[in-house]
């Protein structure tokens, strides 16, 4: 039931959630809500932070965008939900992405066993970047 709503909710036409979708998709980089936030402002200036937070949850939910943390506590959004993994410095919280990423099979056995279905996955690599080794 939640699903649908959050479906629904999405499927439902807004700038502002347009807005921030079309900006983490272009962006490269992994940007914080306030960031967003900055760019967003550039388009809508009467725009709230509240109001980007809000719209970047549910495009969370809805498995539009990517969701992390890094080192600086903070969440990072991703406009990129292709396959691929994201590496985490653990010194500077920097976050790259890794696109050649071999595809991690599970038997469908062990998920019928588990009772699970699977609809989006990607994964989060921690280490040290060339920077701060």
């Amino acid at each position: 039931m939640r699903n649908k709503i959050i479906r629904a909710k999405i499927a439902k036409k807004s700038e502002q959630r347009n807005t921030i979708l079309d900006i983490l998709i272009k962006t490269k980089t992994h940007p914080t809500a306030k960031e967003i936030y900055q760019k967003v402002q550039k388009k809508i200036p009467e725009v709230g932070l509240a109001t980007v937070y809000r719209n970047l949850d549910l495009l969370e939910k809805g498995n539009k965008i990517i969701k992390l943390k890094s080192k600086d506590k903070e969440a990072h959004y991703d406009g990129m939900i292709e396959k691929h993994c994201h590496l985490i410095c653990r010194e500077c919280g920097q976050i790259l992405d890794l696109m050649d990423v071999e595809k991690i099979t599970i038997r469908s056995q062990q998920l019928n066993k588990l009772k699970f279905k699977i609809d989006s996955s990607y994964a989060e690599m921690f280490g040290i970047c060339s920077k701060c080794k």
